[in-house]
């Protein structure tokens, strides 16, 4: 049963904005924000790739060819720190790790907006990822988004035609998470 005790918010202009996740996905999605906004807190659980990337300036694992201005760029490994200072949470884990990701997160995320960019259903349970995180972490519906879409990873980061969808209750929300 979903919450409901609900809680306005909105996407400020410049809102801070925290990134989960260290794959393709994830890396193609901070290539789109890093396009957009001035700074992303991003969150990888592994140290070592955190170091390589700031090295490197660009993930060491995956889409290698894109490159990103590390000096605007958080990097943490500590999940907590990322989500409580964020306006809005993008989370782009696969879902079958999704549950242990998150499980680490003890700070409230009722009061942000939330991107899943994660595909599937969440291991175990069948459950979509909007409904375990209003169950789980009683985030209103209409504070989440799901973005999804016929692309990859490797088509969105290096900027080819196409085409994402945000979904959410609120149009509103919807509207700005595109923008």
């Amino acid at each position: 049963k979903h919450n409901t005790v609900q809680y306005m918010v909105d996407i400020p202009e410049n809102p801070r904005i925290a990134l989960i996740g260290g794959g393709s996905w994830a890396t193609a999605i901070a290539k789109i924000l890093m396009d957009n906004h001035p700074q992303l807190s991003w969150f990888m659980r592994n140290i070592d790739s955190i170091k390589a990337f700031k090295k490197l300036r660009h993930n060491p694992r995956y889409l290698c060819s894109v490159d990103f201005d590390i000096e605007r760029i958080h990097f943490s490994d500590d999940i907590n720190a990322i989500v409580k200072k964020a306006d809005v949470v993008v989370l782009c884990v696969p879902s079958a790790f999704m549950r242990n990701v998150l499980s680490k997160v003890t700070v409230s995320m009722q009061n942000k907006v939330i991107i899943s960019a994660i595909k599937g259903l969440v291991s175990d349970d069948n459950e979509t990822v909007v409904d375990y995180l209003a169950n789980t972490f009683n985030v209103p519906l209409d504070h989440m988004v799901a973005l999804s879409g016929p692309c990859h990873a490797e088509e969105v980061a290096s900027e080819r035609l196409s085409f994402l969808t945000f979904a959410s209750p609120s149009t509103k929300i919807a509207r700005r998470a595109a923008q």
